[in-house]
Parts: structure tokens; C-alpha cells; sequence
């Protein structure tokens, strides 16, 4: 997991999946997740988490709304 900060929140997230899970974070913020260039579906929760599935060995960037 790489992150980039700005006015300390998280603005952009970039994750590697090495099980091919799905993966559940809570980044403090509305991210979308993109794949090579492409929005992957992802579902949001009332406590402000989100999860999107993931395939092993995928790169996935998160980025603030």
C-alpha cells in the first residue's frame, strides 16, 4: 500500500492485492478505485468503509471525490 497526503487526509491510495480478496478500507474520505485506467465497481457502508473485489497481483488506485 502507497499513500499520498494532503492537509493530513488521504487523497490517493495505490494497493496491490496479493490474495485476490475482496478488500475493505476505510479511508476517511468518498475514493473511487480504478484499475489500469478503468472504475472498478465498489460499495460503500454507513460507517464511511468501502469494498470492492480484487484479482491477485491487480494495482488498485483510490482516489478522493
Amino acid at each position: 500500500m502507497d499513500m499520498k497526503w494532503q492537509d493530513q487526509s488521504i487523497t490517493e491510495l495505490e494497493i496491490l492485492s496479493k490474495a485476490g480478496e475482496t478488500c475493505r478500507i476505510d479511508a476517511g474520505g468518498k475514493f473511487k478505485v480504478m484499475k489500469d485506467g478503468k472504475n472498478i465497481h465498489s460499495k460503500t457502508f454507513k460507517d464511511g468503509s468501502f469494498e470492492f473485489k480484487t484479482i491477485k497481483g491487480g494495482v488498485y488506485n483510490l482516489l478522493k471525490r
